[in-house]
């Protein structure tokens, strides 16, 4: 059998067909979008007459939980399991979902990717349940707020791509390179008449080998501050869960809270921890300053607060290739210059980076065709709800929120350059608030990173990039303890590029 939905709903769908006690983040109206449209014959074409008119019935049912308020608004997780349990029941019925992700239109592999999905669909009888975006791919498809574990997999396998998540209703899952896709469908097929525990069994042993590598990017650590004492082994904990194949550290600045010479106990806590982490991965920590290391209390007035007697002992490259992500990554110093908060990068840096860049091609040949990754520590765009995913709330009008005394000067000059230099990936700090702006043909994925030791009592947060040397893909999973010290988890998930 299948479900046809809009492709934005793929958290949800995955939500109501799996048992569990995590709850996405969903608003009112989009809710409703979904439920009205549930029922749709075209959407349940493999369904028979009576499944169909459960359907109907469930998913009114649900919608008159949900009421006929016009105002959208974030569902509580205790209200969105009660107003979705009639429909869920019926999705649940199901041992096994798919769903195919990574198609793209027209492709000889979307044609092989429908053609496997509407034989399960057809010969899986309601042992299983087909869910089938109606768009494939694009650049918002490709991002999952709230991600659910199953959902998680999808980031993690970039490198096979065309493929379909399976999962079953009690949450195990594996991801099927096209390849692979029909051998594995024909295992679990084969198992339908063994139940739940069968079909977990089969779904749990399959672990393709994985090609991929991933990118810790921590920022605004602020050392010497309360909160960096009192989060630094909390912080510690969560970058150990992941290190285990992190291939590379990068930190975007703000290493310190305000700077006074190399010795200090701030710089001297920072230098430690830098060390623990090269130790983490076996490689040095690709690092650049920010405006609070080298001014007092991060803003300068003229000559008045600055102080770079701490960074000139950070050591840090204006060029690096890292040869197990196949990317090179070309660091700058947005806080040299510029008054207040804000950055600025001269054009005489911009070209001292090219050169650097030139320079580590000369000697490392195979760095000119990785992919180029900036870093810098101050955002080259604007925050924007439209344009943004943001995964923590965006308060405009508050000191944060005032780019005449945060922004990057003249960041046109740096957005110029970054596409003369064929820069993919942006990765920035400052701001205090994670961000992801999916890149565009014009321009590189911007990924911002919040406060990795909770300055500010704000979450304390870090970024891990899948990157896959061979396809050059590259996903985004952003992380947080979302406020509550219960531990890291994922508030979003995105692959930013597919080629």
């Amino acid at each position: 059998m299948c479900f046809v939905f809009p492709v934005k709903f793929v958290n949800l769908a995955v939500y109501l067909t799996t048992r569990t006690t995590r709850v996405p983040r969903v608003e009112a109206w989009p809710l409703r979008q979904f439920l009205g449209n549930v029922a749709n014959e075209g959407q349940t074409r493999t369904w028979t007459p009576e499944g169909r008119a459960q359907l109907a019935v469930a998913a009114e049912e649900s919608l008159q939980r949900l009421g006929r308020n016009e105002s959208n608004f974030l569902l509580e997780p205790a209200r969105l399991a009660a107003i979705t349990a009639p429909v869920r029941i019926l999705f649940e019925s199901h041992m096994l979902f798919a769903l195919p992700t990574g198609g793209g239109h027209g492709s000889l592999d979307t044609h092989k990717l429908d053609a496997a999905l509407h034989y399960m669909a057809a010969a899986s009888g309601k042992h299983a349940l087909v869910l089938i975006p109606d768009v494939y791919d694009d650049r918002w498809s490709r991002t999952i707020v709230d991600p659910m574990p199953a959902v998680e997999l999808l980031c993690n396998y970039i490198e096979q791509w065309p493929g379909v998540l399976f999962w079953s209703s009690s949450g195990a899952a594996a991801f099927a390179g096209l390849g692979d896709v029909m051998n594995l469908y024909s295992q679990l097929e084969t198992h339908f008449e063994g139940g739940l525990d069968a079909i977990d069994r089969i779904l749990q042993s399959h672990r393709p080998r994985k090609r991929s590598r991933r990118l810790l990017h921590l920022s605004d650590l602020h050392f010497g501050t309360p909160a960096s004492r009192r989060n630094l082994d909390y912080l510690r904990e969560g970058v150990m869960a992941e290190s285990h194949d992190v291939s590379r550290v990068v930190i975007t600045g703000d290493l310190i809270d305000t700077p006074r010479d190399a010795d200090d106990d701030d710089f001297a806590e920072f230098k430690e921890f830098r060390r623990w982490l090269s130790t983490q991965v076996g490689k040095d920590v690709i690092v650049v300053p920010g405006n609070h290391d080298q001014r007092w209390r991060g803003n300068r007035l003229g000559f008045l607060g600055d102080n770079k007697r701490a960074v000139a002992d950070l050591a840090w490259h204006r060029a690096v290739a890292d040869d197990d992500l196949m990317c090179s990554f070309l660091c700058l110093d947005s806080s040299r210059d510029g008054s207040s908060a804000r950055g600025e990068l001269s054009q005489a840096q911009l070209d001292d980076v090219a050169h650097e860049f030139e320079a580590l091609c000369a000697r490392e040949p195979a760095a000119r065709a990785y992919r180029r990754v900036a870093v810098l520590h101050h955002h080259p765009r604007s925050y924007s709800r439209h344009d943004d995913l943001l995964v923590q709330p965006l308060i405009e009008g508050g000191l944060l929120d005032q780019e005449s005394l945060l922004g990057l000067v003249d960041a046109e000059r740096f957005m110029t350059w970054c596409s003369r230099l064929e820069i993919s990936v942006v990765l920035h700090g400052h701001k205090h608030l994670q961000r992801l702006r999916p890149g565009r043909a014009s321009e590189p994925a911007i990924v911002g990173c919040g406060t990795s030791l909770g300055a500010e009592n704000k979450p304390l947060s870090y970024n891990v990039l899948t990157v896959d040397p061979l396809t050059r893909r590259v996903s985004v999973a952003m992380y947080s303890d979302d406020g509550h010290q219960g531990g890291f988890r994922n508030l979003a998930s995105s692959v930013v590029h597919l080629s």
